[in-house]
């Protein structure tokens, strides 16, 4: 269509009972201002098509008189573009019924389907387009978060199977520490080597999970026992319940989760309990 052409558009809301009665002269790009074709009813939503742009202004404020009545207030504390030119939809259909009836007082220009205009894109296929991308975008990152976070827990395994073959004189989980004695200086070394791997690979749940688990690790020899001693801090909060039923809910990553705890509480000897 001419650029030259104006419109007075009648824009229904999607999921609310109000509907914008406004002017512009490009109403693809008025559409994307006011929040996107997602957020109306284009197929019961109309236009008026104009040839001078006065005409168009002089309908628009016709209307807005004639159904003053519905125009619905503004909140001051939530303002947004085109608040004022809000209308309850009640009066839709009577606004629909007096323009078909009286075209010769607005030039001549009766109400037509919006879904009727020529759009620079296919708004229906686009909007569809883009959520298909966007599902599947958000699919392949928790796909691989998924795949980091199982690997992950793994590792952690491993890293702890190593622990355990060594023989330590400790090796448990207590009150939230990791504590691991021993009286052989070639094995504090490979036990360190071992509990730098396992903060290392604790890391992800930071980034995916919310698991607060091992930050940093001591290590030091004590006279009292005669012992090299290394305590790390570790804690067994689990992935958020919370993030699980907003984000992921699905019952892989539950399963996920109470696997890397069933390790951990393999080496346990007094700690709280981390979910019912």
């Amino acid at each position: 269509m001419s650029q030259s052409l104006s419109y007075v558009y009648l824009l229904r809301h999607a999921s609310e009972p109000r509907f914008k009665i406004g002017k512009t002269n490009d109403i693809h790009q008025r559409i994307l201002n006011l929040g996107g074709f997602s957020e109306f009813d284009i197929r019961n939503s109309y236009f008026l098509q104009f040839a001078k742009e006065k005409h168009a202004l002089k309908t628009e404020k016709i209307l807005h008189r004639l159904f003053n009545r519905w125009n619905l207030p503004t909140n001051e504390k939530e303002r947004y573009i085109g608040d004022t030119e809000q209308f309850s939809i009640e009066c839709f259909d009577r606004i629909i019924q007096y323009l078909g009836s009286n075209s010769d007082l607005i030039y001549d220009s009766k109400p037509i389907s919006l879904s009727n205009f020529q759009f620079s894109i296919n708004y229906e296929n686009k909007h569809k387009e883009r959520e298909i991308k966007r599902k599947l975008e958000l699919e392949r990152r928790w796909e691989k978060a998924f795949d980091t976070y199982n690997k992950t827990i793994n590792l952690i395994d491993t890293q702890f199977q190593l622990l355990e073959k060594m023989e330590l004189d400790k090796f448990i989980i207590e009150n939230g520490l990791l504590k691991i004695e021993t009286t052989d200086p070639d094995e504090i070394k490979t036990c360190l080597d071992i509990v730098g791997g396992l903060i290392c690979n604790s890391i992800p749940f930071g980034i995916w999970g919310g698991h607060s688990f091992i930050f940093g690790a001591t290590s030091e020899w004590d006279g009292n026992i005669n012992k090299y001693v290394i305590e790390a801090e570790i804690h067994l909060d689990g992935i958020s319940r919370d993030l699980i039923e907003r984000k992921w809910k699905t019952e892989a990553w539950i399963e996920l989760d109470t696997k890397f705890i069933s390790i951990l509480e393999k080496y346990l000897c007094s700690t709280t309990a981390p979910h019912p």
